[in-house]
């Protein structure tokens, strides 16, 4: 986590509640990408099986 704000949030937490809320997405991070957003969507599944 680097809470540069660059995704618009305060904070990294921010931006990952929002996420798991559905009201942004992972992409919206500058610093993740690729495997790492496979991985979190893949991990958000077991909360939110039907997004």
């Amino acid at each position: 986590m680097t809470n540069c704000r660059e995704c618009g949030q305060p904070t990294c937490m921010v931006l990952a509640t929002h996420v798991a809320e559905g009201v942004k997405r992972a992409e919206d991070c500058p610093f993740i990408g690729g495997q790492e957003i496979e991985r979190l969507k893949q991990y958000l599944t077991q909360f939110f099986p039907d997004g």
